[in-house]
């Protein structure tokens, strides 16, 4: 029973220093860039409207830019936008539902994780421009 207060206390003492934040923040960029490069790469297949070419490039550029680490607050507010109108979209236009087939429930965990990238500084590890 001791070891396991003692391994609970030194778990706890992990986790509310913050050691990993900036691996933690790394890895959240690595999957919302790669969640936003897959489904904007699927925008140019096809015969698709001129504006969800657009999206399609909006959503690319910003992917790349998070997952390079730099200009990641911007990136991440233009996604965020970006997800706001395909939220409305989902309601208002098509009158799907939170969730099923369709549903924006998934758009709402993108866009709280876009939030975090926006309001907290991720770009410790970067592929390219200067290292913090």
């Amino acid at each position: 029973m001791n070891e396991l207060k003692k391994f609970s206390g030194e778990a706890h003492k992990l986790t509310e220093s913050g050691k990993y934040a900036h691996e933690a923040m790394f890895f959240a960029r690595i999957v919302i860039g790669c969640l936003f490069m897959y489904h904007a790469l699927a925008k140019f297949g096809g015969v698709t409207p001129w504006f969800m070419t657009i999206i399609g490039v909006v959503e690319l550029v910003s992917a790349i830019l998070i997952l390079v680490g730099t200009k990641i607050r911007t990136a991440g507010s233009l996604l965020g936008l970006v997800m706001l109108g395909a939220i409305f979209t989902k309601i208002f236009v098509w009158g799907a539902a939170f969730s099923g087939k369709g549903g924006w429930e998934l758009d709402i965990v993108a866009i709280a994780l876009l939030f975090v990238l926006v309001a907290v500084d991720s770009s410790k590890y970067k592929f390219i421009g200067k290292k913090k």
